[in-house]
């Protein structure tokens, strides 16, 4: 739903100058707001967009900002790029900020973001919410934002997608340390992903030993259990 609504508004041509992404982490969140970044500048005739070949795209890479509010660099970022807005009326296309973490703003961040907004799309500019949390954002903000959710995703999927990478890589992972990988990322690709790349690693064959031993599977339990048995009583 959120790649279809995504893409309809590009092809129409029906861009808002706030978008609200929420949702677990490691959903997809971050990257279909790139995608969204790169296809607004796409010079391509096709549908499919982006093209990640044309000028257009080479061009939003260059002046896309990607920053997150968790941190103090990162919101000293965010302020500057703010603060600096008006001047961006001079860069052809889009200009969009992804903002990550936005619910670590500070009441002023958004006093600020909340007063550019109103003349943000005609100078061409694109603000992209990352959060977890929806709440944690001002409904003074939230409400002038297009919103999509981003659920965990489905196991089959990420069970999927670590096939694929494996397949690309050149490894041969049991299906069984693909669902070991898999129930450890509870619905979160981006964790699932590190660590299929840390049994990478390990060598061109990954067995469901191996994945048991990376993410303390059933074989570290059970260890554990039998550790503590074998400890006396009072012995720290």
């Amino acid at each position: 739903m959120v790649i279809k609504a995504i893409t309809n508004a590009i092809q129409q041509n029906k861009i808002a100058p706030l978008y609200l992404f929420y949702g677990a982490r490691g959903s997809g969140k971050t990257s279909i707001a790139i995608i969204l970044a790169l296809a607004l500048n796409c010079e391509s005739s096709s549908f499919i967009k982006p093209c990640w070949k044309c000028q257009g795209c080479s061009r939003s890479l260059s002046i896309m900002e990607l920053c997150s509010g968790s941190t103090v660099a990162g919101f000293k970022r965010i302020r500057k790029l703010l603060q600096s807005i008006s001047s961006l009326q001079a860069t052809p296309g889009f200009k969009v900020f992804i903002l990550e973490e936005c619910e670590s703003f500070s009441t002023e961040a958004w006093d600020e973001l909340s007063g550019i907004a109103n003349g943000a799309y005609n100078a061409g500019v694109v603000f992209i919410l990352i959060t977890t949390n929806a709440d944690m954002v001002p409904r003074t903000i939230s409400s002038r934002c297009q919103k999509f959710f981003f659920p965990k995703l489905r196991d089959t999927d990420i069970m999927l997608k670590l096939t694929r990478i494996a397949a690309q890589e050149g490894i041969r992972i049991e299906k069984e340390a693909i669902k070991l990988v898999t129930t450890k990322a509870q619905g979160s690709l981006r964790e699932a992903e590190n660590i299929l790349d840390q049994l990478i690693l390990l060598g061109p064959k990954i067995t469901s030993s191996m994945a048991q031993q990376l993410v303390g599977g059933p074989f570290f339990k059970t260890f554990y259990s039998l550790l503590e048995l074998s400890i006396p009583n009072g012995v720290n």
